[in-house]
């Protein structure tokens, strides 16, 4: 496409706007240790998006991507259920004007990531926000970290929030060691002291990291030393099971949490942790709802509105069905679904060794597992996984047809 010429006019440069997102990153992870104006956070945040835009517009040069359809299509399914939603006021302040947010800075973003290398790049930013986030916790709050109690609280985090921030910088950290033939143990380090701060959160979603690790490997090992592969993985798995329950800060912090859900799993009310229950029965209500208009769903932000609990229900899958019903149920995970099964089609039918086809399958299950216990439907490490996802599956397909 042709390009508008300005007369004494730079354009804006592409490196100043990736700059720019990885100091709005490094922000966001520290906030907490040390007490930035959200102002600060916030102008980060927005001067990317107005500055990419504008480079966007100059340039005329907007690439449509699965994303953007995709944020596009569930825009219009949130602003239609406002028709019907019993507050549409929540429903624009609370779901569709964060979600727009998020939206737009990552599809100026992965505008600017157009190579493998920038996505690596991408991968880099997380990693080092993530090793400077735990070497912070690991140095100068060490008596919070191993106290046994959830890592987070004492600080004024959410230490949910600090699982679903912490999980990105330890995928990448693990794909970095091990995608390539030899392990970089300096990767391995770094997934090492993410993973730790992870656990410390007590968050039961914190395990999933180990399913991660599981997916990842044997995806990518050779059908020769899949047998090797899975008898480490046994070995790993057995080690960090006796740690979980015999390392006294470990199972302080999460396993008697994870006992408690194995509890409610089987019915064990009585063992099982009062906030699992509760988070149990806002499911069960919010699927019960959802039964009550299946197609449409009740409207944006409903769950808040017509149950007893005055919050969202801490499910996402329950939250979109309950909101959007069966429509925007789709409209929402057609994007990952899709991805993942491509990649999975392609590693597992099709028999091809595609590193990064084991990095999207592995994010994306891990994601999909999270949303069971959380709503992420505004949150900005979603958002950036699907467009991630995306940008990563197009542009190793490209890289493929380039070099066949």
């Amino acid at each position: 496409m042709s390009r508008i010429k300005y007369i004494n006019s730079k354009p804006i440069r592409k490196d100043y706007l990736l700059y720019l997102y990885a100091i709005h990153v490094f922000l966001v992870y520290l906030d907490g240790f040390v007490k930035f104006p959200t102002i600060l956070i916030n102008v980060t945040q927005y001067l990317f998006i107005a500055l990419g835009l504008v480079r966007i517009i100059r340039n005329k040069m907007l690439r449509v991507t699965p994303y953007m359809e995709w944020g596009l299509c569930f825009i219009i399914v949130m602003l239609l259920s406002l028709v019907y939603a019993p507050n549409a006021n929540d429903g624009m302040w609370l779901s569709i004007i964060p979600f727009s947010i998020q939206f737009l800075v990552y599809i100026v973003l992965f505008d600017n990531i157009k190579t493998l290398d920038d996505c690596t790049w991408v991968m880099h930013l997380y990693m080092i926000a993530g090793l400077l986030f735990s070497l912070v916790a690991l140095i100068f709050y060490t008596g919070d970290l191993f106290s046994g109690r959830r890592f987070g609280f004492s600080l004024g985090f959410n230490p949910n929030e600090i699982m679903v921030q912490m999980i990105l910088p330890a995928s990448f950290a693990f794909f970095m060691a091990y995608k390539d033939e030899h392990v970089n143990y300096k990767y391995v380090v770094s997934f090492a002291l993410c993973a730790l701060v992870l656990l410390s959160t007590g968050s039961k979603k914190s395990v999933l990291i180990a399913l991660y690790v599981i997916i990842f490997l044997l995806l990518k090992s050779e059908r020769k030393s899949k047998i090797k592969t899975i008898v480490g993985l046994i070995v790993a798995g057995l080690l960090a099971y006796y740690a979980l329950f015999n390392v006294d800060f470990l199972y302080n912090s999460l396993g008697r949490r994870v006992e408690a859900f194995f509890s409610l799993s089987n019915n064990v009310i009585t063992n099982a942790n009062t906030t699992d229950y509760t988070r149990h029965m806002m499911r069960r209500d919010a699927f019960r709802f959802f039964l009550d208009s299946p197609i449409w769903g009740n409207g944006c932000e409903s769950f808040r509105s017509i149950s007893s609990y005055g919050t969202y229900s801490h499910n996402n899958y329950a939250e979109i069905l309950c909101s959007y019903g069966a429509i925007g149920g789709v409209a929402y995970y057609i994007l990952p679904i899709t991805y993942l099964i491509k990649s999975g089609n392609r590693l597992l039918f099709k028999k091809e060794k595609n590193i990064y086809l084991c990095l999207i399958v592995g994010l994306i299950i891990v994601y999909l597992l999270i949303d069971w216990g959380a709503v992420t439907t505004i949150s900005r490490y979603n958002m950036f996984l699907f467009s991630f996802c995306s940008a990563l599956y197009s542009i190793q397909r490209k890289v493929e047809y380039a070099e066949a």
